[in-house]
C-alpha cells in the first residue's frame, strides 16, 4: 500500500509541479511528512493529515488514500465495468492483440 500511495503523491507533485516540502507546507503539515510515509516510518498517517494532503495537492482525499474514484473533483466517476477496462487499457504494453482480448 505504502508504494502506491507513494506513486499517487509523486503524481500529484509532478501534477500542480510543486516539490514534497512546499505541499506539506501548503496543507499545514510538517515538511517531513511525506519523507516519513517514502521511508516507511508512517505506514498509516491520519486521515486529518490526509485530507489535508489532499487539498494541497489539488486531488480527492479517497483517491490519494486508496486509489479509488477519480483522482480530481473535474474527472467523471467510472462505472465498474468502466474502471476495469481503463485499468487493463494501462496495463497493456502497445500490443493490439492483447487489447482486443480484454475488450471481448
Amino acid at each position: 500500500m505504502t508504494d502506491d500511495l507513494i506513486s499517487r503523491i509523486d503524481r500529484r507533485l509532478a501534477a500542480i509541479k510543486k516539490s514534497a516540502n512546499a505541499a506539506c507546507e501548503n496543507a499545514g503539515l510538517h515538511r517531513d511528512f511525506i519523507r516519513t510515509i517514502r521511508r516507511g516510518k508512517s505506514t498509516e498517517p491520519s486521515a486529518t493529515n490526509m485530507v489535508a494532503l489532499a487539498r494541497a495537492l489539488d486531488c480527492r482525499a479517497e483517491w490519494l488514500v486508496s486509489g479509488d474514484g477519480p483522482e480530481t473533483d473535474d474527472q467523471p466517476t467510472l462505472s465498474g465495468d468502466e474502471s476495469y477496462l481503463l485499468e487493463a487499457y494501462r496495463a497493456l504494453k502497445k500490443n493490439k492483440d492483447a487489447a482486443l482480448t480484454v475488450i471481448q
